[in-house]
């Protein structure tokens, strides 16, 4: 209906978010005064949050994307500081909890992951090598990376389409 709905009312600083394949859900950064930066789910039917990490500022998470299930996603983290060193996380949506893991990491930055349409790959931009952001393509079956792009400028994944 072309309505617009608040999902958030509090004092905490809300970015980069992800609506779930069914847009019943949105994976975001919440940056908090009092708690630091974590990862929330929200569900946009009654609005309520959960926290998906609790690590405050430990980690710095962002960026989060979703998988085709709507059960994964995954996102960025670096430890606080070092803006340029994220590394790359799964994060498996339980029912009542999370859980994540570590999927990529190097000594670079590895920014923007986005899932293929099959979920079989992960596309994201890192700066290996070079300091300029290419694209390069994680096989999640073989845990092989495969580097998409090799450019004098920056290059980063935005989606992936089938065409």
């Amino acid at each position: 209906a072309n309505t617009i709905t608040q999902l958030t009312n509090d004092n905490a600083n809300y970015y980069t978010p992800a609506i779930s394949q069914d847009g019943t859900m949105v994976l975001v950064a919440k940056e908090d005064p009092a708690n630091g930066t974590d990862l929330v789910l929200i569900d946009v039917a009654s609005q309520e949050q959960r926290p998906m990490t609790t690590d405050g500022n430990a980690l710095i998470e962002g960026n989060p994307a979703w998988h085709q299930d709507n059960l994964q996603a995954v996102y960025t983290a670096h430890p606080q500081g070092q803006d340029n060193k994220n590394e790359i996380y799964l994060l498996r949506i339980l029912p009542e909890s999370s859980a994540n893991s570590l999927l990529i990491a190097t000594e670079f930055d590895e920014t923007y992951p986005v899932f293929d349409p099959s979920s079989l790959f992960i596309a994201f931009a890192s700066d290996r090598g070079s300091g300029v952001y290419n694209i390069y393509i994680f096989d999640l079956s073989s845990l092989e990376t495969y580097q998409l792009t090799d450019d004098e400028f920056n290059h980063y994944p935005g989606g992936w389409s089938l065409n």
